[in-house]
């Protein structure tokens, strides 16, 4: 079976760069709305100028008495879709 050809259609930025650097600070208030069901979604500015918008239920597992502080990388594939979230520091 032939690989899959990346998206031509994808923006530039993430044919070239498949992770997005982002430094989040979300204070355990909003992250209570996560809880609750109020918020879908984050929206952050990433290190090289790119707004990025994801799930915030990706964030649970890295949630902590203050909320989710610290450096992440975002892994997207060449459909622009969320792959994988770690915590870099």
């Amino acid at each position: 079976m032939p690989d899959k050809k990346p998206n031509r259609n994808a923006p530039p930025a993430l044919r070239l760069r498949p992770h997005v650097i982002v430094d989040l600070s979300i204070n355990a208030d909003s992250i209570q709305k996560l809880y609750a069901g109020r918020i879908n979604g984050v929206s952050a500015l990433s290190r090289d100028g790119r707004r990025i918008r994801f799930p915030a239920n990706i964030l649970r597992p890295f949630v902590g008495f203050d909320g989710v502080q610290g450096v992440f990388q975002l892994t997207i594939d060449s459909e622009s879709r969320l792959q994988e979230i770690k915590r870099l520091g």
